[in-house]
């Protein structure tokens, strides 16, 4: 098997870097010993002293990259509020999610504010009442929905959680995205 590392430079080719910038004095300039800025950011929670979940929703439009407004926490805290109102790690990550996105300057502004704003459409997937969608367009937001392979923009996930069973006993549970092509397995 080949790498994609070019022959005598010491590193791998991989899209990570083009969060370097090449302005000298940038504090996220391309030089040794530097990591890119990077936007993976796996959670855990804990009750007490307790860890009760680890967890992460990475990728589409839930994580930062380089959009204007850090997007990413609304699928953490999406999947957390699951968990919290009682949802299975399964069913937490299966529950259909809503993506404030960072949107884009537009030259031409569609709401009250100046021309050259950020412009954020709000998308929710399937699953989501379209009459709630429909109340939100009325009070002027701009929200769609997305349906199929458009739902990759709410990102992928998967949870550990730890908890005790109705005797009382410790015990593992895990979910997996249905958006990706992960799976959750015991291992006995």
């Amino acid at each position: 098997m080949q790498d994609l590392e070019p022959e005598g430079c010491g590193f791998t080719l991989q899209n990570r870097g083009s969060g370097f910038v090449l302005e000298k004095g940038h504090p996220n300039v391309l030089k040794g010993n530097k990591r890119p800025y990077h936007t993976i950011i796996p959670a855990l929670a804990t009750r007490g002293d307790e860890l009760f979940l680890s967890y992460g929703v990475m990728g589409g439009f839930m994580q930062v990259g380089i959009m204007l407004i850090a997007s990413q926490p609304q699928g953490h805290v999406q999947v957390l509020l699951n968990i919290l109102r009682g949802f299975t790690a399964q069913a937490a990550l299966d529950a259909p999610r809503f993506c404030i996105s960072a949107g884009v300057p537009d030259a031409e502004s569609k709401s009250t504010g100046a021309a050259g704003d950020v412009n954020s459409e709000v998308y929710f997937e399937d699953g989501i009442s379209e009459e709630t969608v429909a109340k939100l367009k009325d009070m002027g937001h701009d929200a769609r929905i997305v349906r199929g392979f458009q739902r990759g923009m709410m990102g992928r996930g998967q949870v550990i959680q730890k908890l005790n069973d109705p005797s009382g006993r410790f015990v593992w549970a895990a979910g997996s995205d249905p958006r990706a092509d992960g799976h959750a397995a015991a291992q006995i």
